[in-house]
């Protein structure tokens, strides 16, 4: 049996994994940089070297998967050794790095926030990210077919209709009650489903402006029902304010920094999310933000 270290793990995972010594995790989904288990009801991700760190996510020395895992359609065993994979390799975190999630709060001077929201959206406009939400894009009927091209106006009427709900809470509640973003778009993590990601995200973090937990409830058990497993985890992590950790530093970033480059920095790290959901969780954080800008200078 090969062992194969573990660059780092998530450390409530590791905690949970601990109290499961014996237990079996089925596999869900196997892709070249990550493939996911499914634990009790409770998604777990192993993820290659080049992946940033994430909740419920173990980080192992391989640069892909192609030839990691031979056979993936066995279950993994949660041992004394570690993480055991297939009866041929054992994932060894004994010396490993315990990642535990640093999570922002709201800033009582908020005068940086402009300049900051500014410059993000802006930077996502000159690289057309996300290609259904800006305007000009959605007026050209972007999209390789007419099915796409209803699709992407859908995608754009819908995200705007929420934020604007959000700029008029608690008045346009029921808006945000029967939002119509679950489940649409492309991938393997629907456009809607990464908006809503990165809204619910931003909108949990300590003394956030606008109060969404009523609608984080129904959002969660809205996921479960109109959209895939992963996207559903996505959210209602997210719903916990847990996320990758380029999802924290990007938002630390526009909630904190002087500095227009390290500001950008932080949002290419997010875009880098799989093809296109960084950029959807991007403009889902931003555009939270900010409405509770607008909302708390009323503008």
């Amino acid at each position: 049996m090969q062992k194969v270290s573990a660059l780092s793990i998530d450390n409530e995972l590791l905690k949970k994994i601990e109290k499961s010594n014996g237990s079996a995790a089925v596999l869900h989904s196997y892709f070249k940089h990550a493939v996911n288990y499914l634990h009790g009801d409770e998604m777990l991700a192993i993820v290659s070297a080049p992946i940033d760190n994430a909740v419920s996510t173990i980080r192992v020395s391989k640069e892909n998967f192609d030839k990691f895992f031979l056979n993936p359609s066995k279950n993994i065993y949660f041992t004394d050794l570690g993480l055991q994979i297939n009866e041929d390799w054992v994932i060894d975190w004994e010396e490993t790095e315990k990642w535990q999630e640093e999570k922002a709060i709201y800033p009582k001077d908020t005068r940086l926030l402009a300049e900051n929201i500014s410059l993000v959206k802006e930077n996502l406009r000159k690289q057309s990210k996300p290609s259904w939400a800006h305007e000009k894009a959605v007026n050209k009927n972007i999209g390789s077919n007419t099915f796409e091209q209803a699709m992407n106006r859908l995608l754009y009427m819908e995200t705007e209709k929420m934020f604007k709900a959000i700029e008029n809470t608690p008045k346009k509640v029921n808006q945000l009650n029967e939002t119509k973003l679950f489940g649409l778009g492309k991938g393997l993590t629907p456009s809607g489903d990464d908006i809503l990601t990165g809204t619910c995200f931003v909108s949990t973090i300590e003394n956030f402006p606008i109060n969404l937990s009523e609608q984080q409830k129904l959002w969660k058990k809205t996921a479960k029902e109109k959209t895939n497993l992963i996207s559903a985890t996505a959210i209602y992590q997210a719903c916990h304010g847990r996320g990758r950790e380029s999802m924290h530093e990007f938002l630390k970033a526009v909630l904190f920094s002087t500095e227009p480059e390290v500001v950008l920095n932080k949002l290419e790290k997010v875009l880098a999310i799989g093809s296109s959901s960084g950029s959807e969780i991007a403009w889902g954080m931003i555009r939270t933000i900010e409405s509770a800008n607008k909302l708390t200078h009323n503008y």
